[in-house]
């Protein structure tokens, strides 16, 4: 089973994951999103299926299947609802949060229990510039992100000191489609999201 561990600063220089050339992806999501309009409040959870540097098959349990109860990489996000505009039928969020990612060696996640993806080990945070249309008629939404990830930690994984990208922007493309959808609580939508690489990989120095 892989295994991640916190690693001294006096280990050698871990590998960089999630980052790629400038222009391309380096990341994909699946996830919810938990909204309330009255309160602004809004979260994000779900798991990575995609990470750029490793196997994919590697970001499961082993012997588990592609899902969300056997991924070893999760994401949640805590955010506020800043401006809602509305054009005709469509609404326009503003959404501005902050992003945590967790490698967790016994998933258990559960989309009808955020907390299921966020009780692993920090490797990784970020902070969420969001821009989110949704069509309340087709009940379907997409957004756009500017990520800026602000820390990294590096981390053991399979028998390889890793570190899940670095300081620096991205650009995340996501669509979504509702899955309950209340003017006045919570609305639920099921998402999926790509990250691009939007400022170049730098160059690491050698240990």
């Amino acid at each position: 089973m892989p295994i991640a561990e916190p690693v001294p600063e006096a280990s050698d220089q871990p590998r960089i994951v999630a980052i790629s050339p400038l222009g391309t992806v380096n990341r994909r999501q699946t996830f919810q999103v938990l909204i309330n309009r009255r309160s602004g409040e809004a979260i994000a959870f779900g798991y990575l299926n995609y990470i750029h540097g490793l196997n994919e098959e590697d970001l499961y349990l082993e012997g588990g299947r592609e899902l969300e109860s056997k991924a070893l990489f999760t994401l949640y996000i805590e955010a506020r609802v800043a401006r809602v505009h509305k054009i005709g039928p469509v609404l326009s969020y503003e959404v501005l949060g902050r992003s945590t990612i967790y490698f967790d060696d016994t998933p258990d996640g559960d989309f009808s229990d955020p907390e299921t993806f966020r009780d692993g080990m920090p490797i990784a945070t970020g902070e969420e510039n969001v821009v989110f249309t949704f069509d309340p008629e087709s009940e379907t939404g997409v957004g756009d992100v500017r990520l800026r990830q602000t820390a990294a930690s590096p981390s053991e994984f399979n028998g390889e000191l890793i570190q899940f990208g670095e300081v620096g922007n991205h650009t995340v493309s996501w669509r979504g489609k509702s899955l309950r959808n209340n003017s006045f609580g919570w609305s639920r939508l099921f998402c999926t999201a790509t990250t691009v690489q939007a400022s170049p990989a730098q160059a690491v120095p050698p240990p």
